[in-house]
C-alpha cells in the first residue's frame, strides 16, 4: 500500500492528511509549528520527523510506504526557502519525493481542487492570490497592519476608532461607534486610547480587529458613520480580487473566488457589495466557500505532482470526514 501526505504548515501548529493513491483518506495529524521563517530548516525537519513517529506509531506506516510528500508551508514562498524545505525531508530518507510550496498555493489547490481561481482572505490582515491556468501564482495585498492590509478585521477597527475620534472631536458626523468602541475597549472616555496604546501598550493589533463585529452590528443598525466602513472594505476587497484577476488575465472573462477569514462571517452584507464593484471588470463572479482545506489542496497537489488522476471517485473521497491520530 503506498500513501501520500498534504501537509498544510502555519505558525502555530501543521495539519498533515494522508491518503491512498484513491483519495481514502487515513488519518489526519496535528503536529507543531512549521512557518519556515521562524522555525526554519531544522524546526521543518522535527515536524517532519513528529508526523513520521505518529504514523509509524499509530497506523503502522512506514516511510517506505509513503510516495510523496506535498508540503505548503508559510513563510516558503521564494524558491531558495523552498529547496531548503525540500532538501531538509529528502534527508529522513525521501530521495525526489518531496515537493515545497507556500501555503497559498495549497489554499489555492484545495478552494479549486487544483484548477484556477482566486482565494481573498480577510481575517486579522489581508490578502488575495490567484492561479492561472498555466499554475503561475500572482497576489495582491498582504503588506501587513501597518502598510496596508486593507478590508481585513484590523482596517475595519481601525477606521472605527477614526470615526470614534472625529466624533470626539466635532470633526466628524456623530457615531454609535464612539460609545462602542469605548466599551470594548473598557474605556470611560475615547481620548483615553492614547495612553492605552501609546504609552501602556494595552491595544494590540488583534484588540483593534477585534472591534470589526461591533462595526458590522452598527451598520445594520443604520449608523451612518458605520456602513461607510463597510462600504469602504467592501471596496478594498473588491480592488485587492480585480488587481489579482487582471494579472492572470481574466478581465472581461468570468472569475471564480473563495473566501476566506473571519471578516467573511459578513458575507451576506459584504458579498452583494463586493460583486457590485466586480461586475464592471468581468462577465461574471462567484465568490464562494473554498471546496477543500488547504491539508487536502496539498494532498491534490501531491497526487499531481505523482501523475495520479484527480477522478471523481478520488475528490469524492476526499471530501469525506476524517479522523485525527
Amino acid at each position: 500500500m503506498n500513501y501520500l501526505i498534504g501537509i498544510d504548515g502555519g505558525g502555530s501548529k501543521t495539519n498533515a492528511v494522508v491518503t491512498k493513491e484513491n483519495g481514502e483518506i487515513i488519518c489526519g495529524i496535528q503536529a507543531g509549528a512549521s512557518n519556515f521563517q521562524r522555525v526554519g530548516v531544522a524546526g521543518v525537519r522535527t515536524v517532519a520527523e513528529e508526523i513520521l513517529s505518529q504514523l509509524r506509531g499509530k497506523m503502522k506506516i512506514s516511510r517506505q510506504e509513503i510516495d510523496h510528500w506535498a508540503l505548503g508551508l508559510a513563510g516558503a514562498g521564494r524558491e531558495e526557502d523552498q529547496n531548503a524545505v525540500r532538501q531538509a525531508v529528502i534527508s529522513l530518507g525521501f530521495e525526489d519525493r518531496v515537493s515545497v510550496q507556500s501555503d497559498a498555493y495549497i489554499a489555492l489547490m484545495g478552494a479549486f481542487a487544483g484548477n484556477a481561481g482566486v482565494i481573498v482572505i480577510a481575517g486579522t490582515g489581508s490578502i488575495c492570490f490567484g492561479l492561472d491556468e498555466k499554475g503561475a501564482l500572482h497576489r495582491s495585498g498582504g503588506w501587513g497592519y501597518l502598510l496596508g492590509d486593507e478590508g481585513s478585521g484590523f482596517f475595519i477597527g481601525h477606521q472605527a476608532i477614526l470615526a470614534a475620534l472625529k466624533d470626539h472631536d466635532s470633526r466628524g458626523e456623530p457615531t454609535a461607534l464612539k460609545h462602542e468602541v469605548e466599551t470594548a475597549l473598557h474605556l470611560s472616555s475615547i481620548d483615553q486610547i492614547v495612553r492605552k496604546m501609546y504609552i501602556e501598550s494595552k491595544v494590540q493589533k488583534e484588540d483593534i480587529a477585534g472591534l470589526a463585529p461591533l462595526v458590522f452590528r452598527c451598520a445594520k443598525d443604520g449608523d451612518t458613520a458605520a456602513k461607510k466602513i463597510v462600504a469602504k472594505t467592501a471596496e478594498e476587497i473588491a480592488k485587492m480580487i480585480a488587481a489579482v484577476g487582471k494579472k492572470m488575465g481574466r478581465e472581461g472573462n468570468r472569475l471564480d473566488v473563495a473566501h476566506i477569514g473571519s471578516v467573511f462571517k459578513q458575507k451576506d452584507v459584504l458579498l452583494p457589495q463586493i460583486i457590485d464593484h466586480l461586475t464592471q471588470k468581468f462577465s461574471g463572479i462567484t465568490i464562494d466557500e473554498p471546496r477543500f482545506e488547504p491539508a487536502i489542496g496539498a494532498v491534490i497537489w501531491a497526487f499531481r505532482q505523482n501523475g495520479l488522476s484527480l477522478s471523481d471517485e478520488v475528490l469524492a473521497n476526499l471530501s469525506q470526514k476524517y479522523e485525527m491520530v
